[in-house]
């Protein structure tokens, strides 16, 4: 378990990655209302690399995660193209404690 924190929009703000029982990856929002399960593209002695894809109707975002494991910190973004202007979400980043 990953439990991390970071700034955005001037709000202090945790993010929680869990490991299950099948080796896979998942969010715990701070409400605990639901799960999101990420892909795992790369992990090596240094880091955890994860991918999900969310699409709602006709909007999607690729959300990338890297979890630092000798750094024990994260960062991730949200990239999703809507116009040459827009491309994605802001790059949050953080420190982690890892249990």
């Amino acid at each position: 378990t990953w439990s991390c924190s970071y700034e955005h929009n001037n709000k202090s703000k945790t993010k929680i990655v869990v490991r299950d029982t099948n080796n896979k990856f998942y969010d715990i929002f701070e409400d605990s209302s639901s799960k999101y399960y990420y892909e795992t593209i790369k992990e090596n002695e240094n880091h955890i690399v994860l991918i999900d894809i969310i699409e709602f109707e006709d909007l999607y975002a690729i959300y990338i995660v890297q979890l630092d494991k000798k750094k024990k910190g994260f960062s991730m973004i949200g990239l999703n193209y809507q116009s040459p202007d827009d491309g994605g979400t802001d790059l949050i980043s953080g420190k982690c404690i890892i249990f």
